[in-house]
């Protein structure tokens, strides 16, 4: 899926100053311009919200629009819809494989483009525009999509779900440019390997990352130390290294480096 080619101007604006609500804003004069009212509704309602959360029945009024009309938006966005609402694992058929799309064509099954199980969420919409993107059971779809999502989707967090084998995953995205648009990194239940950790740790593009959370059970003071001595996330706010085992100098280099911020 890719947006409307007389979207593309606006959206590249949005993407190429995403804390600045002034592009988001004409988006909204235009689509109301051009026959999409609703749209044009939602972006300039979320960008209140955002600045006046208690703003009486403006939320509410956020979530119709976005229960109304979120999956026709969310069709227009690059990738397969399994990029923007969570899959879980009772909701893949057995043997299904990844669709995505290659040159805008569609490739092996189609279930990822059915709405089963993949239902976008309001709390991933912020200021009229997805800032979540998941990347789910492996890296094929993500990876077709992800210099169009660069362009076209103004996304601050990656959530990592369901995947078998996290570490060649973590290791592409740790090289990728897209990397650098991401303020939260996200790993619920993905335990990373040494190698893993030390491709994001050493990793030029993640100098953008604010919040990371990590399962660190497989990862040793190799690991730790990478992150404490990482001249690359400097930017930091929270790091979760959950269910380590390093040992004390490895964590002392951490909260060092850190304070408070990591939990280790």
């Amino acid at each position: 899926m890719s947006p409307p080619s007389a979207h593309e101007p606006f959206l590249r604006a949005i993407c190429e100053a995403p804390d600045d609500d002034a592009p988001r804003l004409v988006f909204a004069d235009w689509l109301d311009e051009t026959g999409d009212p609703d749209r044009a509704e939602f972006i300039r309602s979320q960008i209140q919200l955002a600045r006046q959360p208690d703003a009486d029945g403006l939320e509410r009024r956020c979530e119709d629009l976005f229960r109304w009309k979120s999956r026709a938006w969310t069709v227009a966005l690059p990738g397969t819809m399994a990029l923007w609402a969570e899959l879980t694992a009772t909701s893949r058929p057995p043997g299904a494989q990844l669709r995505y799309m290659v040159g805008g064509e569609p490739a092996e099954s189609d279930y990822l483009d059915t709405w089963v199980g993949c239902h976008p969420s309001f709390d991933d919409w912020d200021r009229g525009f997805p800032t979540t993107v998941y990347i789910q059971w492996n890296g094929d779809a993500f990876f077709a999509a992800a210099d169009r999502v660069t362009q076209f989707v103004p996304v601050r967090r990656v959530r990592v779900l369901n995947v078998d084998d996290p570490n060649p995953l973590m290791i592409a995205i740790a090289g990728t440019p897209f990397l650098k648009k991401i303020r939260d990194l996200i790993l619920p239940s993905v335990a990373l390997s040494d190698d893993a950790a030390l491709a994001l740790a050493n990793s030029p593009y993640s100098t953008g990352l604010r919040y990371v959370s990590l399962v660190a059970e497989r990862m040793t003071d190799r690991a730790g130390r990478a992150f404490a001595e990482s001249p690359y996330l400097g930017g930091l706010q929270i790091l979760h290294l959950v269910h380590n085992d390093f040992n004390g100098s490895t964590k002392a280099l951490l909260r060092a480096r850190f304070g408070f911020n990591v939990h280790c």
